[in-house]
C-alpha cells in the first residue's frame, strides 16, 4: 500500500515537472556567436514558467546594486536582507565555500564571471534570481542547492566539474529538493558531470511545480 502511495506521487511530481531539452538554445543578442557552448548572457525579459506564477519573481530589482569581486564580498551582499542585486564580477574561487543567499535576491554574473568551488545555497528562501554565472568543479556542496524555497528562478548558467574523478567526487549541479515550489530553471549548460539535476519530492506532497526549460547536455 505505501509502494503503491509513494508510485502514485512520483508519477505526479514527474507529470508536473516540465522538462524540455534543446540541442540550440534560443540565443541573446549580447551572444558571442560561441556555437560551442550554451548561450551565458541573458538579454534582459521577464521570468516565464512556475516561477511567473504565485505573485512572480523580481529578486532584487526593488532595491540598490552593488558588485562583488572577492568570495567575502559575495557572501556578505548575499546575507543581508532585503531586496539587492549583487553583481558577480571576475573569477572567484574557494575551497567547497557556500555562499548563503537571502530572499529578495538577484545574483548575476557580468561577462566572464565565473564561481569555481564555490556553490550557491538558497534554504529557506524566496524571490531569487540566479543569471549569468558559469559555476564549475564544487566539491563537498551541490553547484546550486535550493531547499524548501519558492519563486526562484536559475537562468542562463554554465553548471559543470570534470571527468576526472569517481561519480561520488562531486555532489549535484542543481539540485531542488524539500517541498520547493514555483521553480524556473532555464537555459542551462550541464555538462562534464555525473550527478546532474535532483529534484525531490516530500512524501506528504502529491505536485510540485518546477519548470526545467531549453537546456544543453554535453557529457553527462
Amino acid at each position: 500500500m505505501l509502494f503503491s502511495s509513494l508510485a502514485k506521487s512520483l508519477t505526479l511530481a514527474l507529470l508536473a515537472t516540465k522538462s524540455v531539452v534543446s540541442a540550440i538554445p534560443i540565443a541573446s543578442q549580447d551572444d558571442d556567436n560561441d556555437s560551442s557552448s550554451l548561450t551565458k548572457r541573458a538579454n534582459g525579459g521577464s521570468v516565464f514558467g512556475y516561477a511567473s506564477l504565485n505573485g512572480g519573481t523580481t529578486g532584487g530589482a526593488s532595491g540598490k546594486s552593488v558588485t562583488a569581486t572577492s568570495l567575502k564580498q559575495l557572501q556578505s551582499y548575499c546575507s543581508q536582507k532585503g531586496a539587492l542585486t549583487i553583481y558577480v564580477s571576475g573569477a572567484i574561487s574557494g575551497s567547497g565555500d557556500t555562499v548563503d543567499v537571502s530572499s529578495d535576491k538577484s545574483v548575476i554574473g557580468k561577462s566572464g564571471a565565473s564561481l569555481t568551488n564555490v556553490g550557491l545555497s538558497l534554504d529557506g528562501v524566496s524571490n531569487v534570481i540566479i543569471q549569468n554565472l558559469s559555476i564549475s568543479k564544487v566539491k563537498g556542496t551541490d553547484a546550486v542547492r535550493v531547499q524548501k524555497s519558492k519563486n526562484i528562478w536559475l537562468d542562463h548558467l554554465d553548471v559543470s566539474s570534470d571527468q576526472n574523478h569517481g561519480k561520488d567526487y562531486y555532489d549535484g549541479l542543481i539540485d531542488i529538493t524539500h517541498a520547493c515550489d514555483y521553480i524556473t530553471v532555464s537555459y542551462v549548460h550541464f555538462h562534464d558531470h555525473e550527478k546532474t539535476s535532483l529534484v525531490e519530492l516530500e512524501l506528504q506532497r502529491s505536485i510540485i511545480e518546477i519548470w526545467y526549460c531549453s537546456h544543453l547536455q554535453q557529457l553527462l
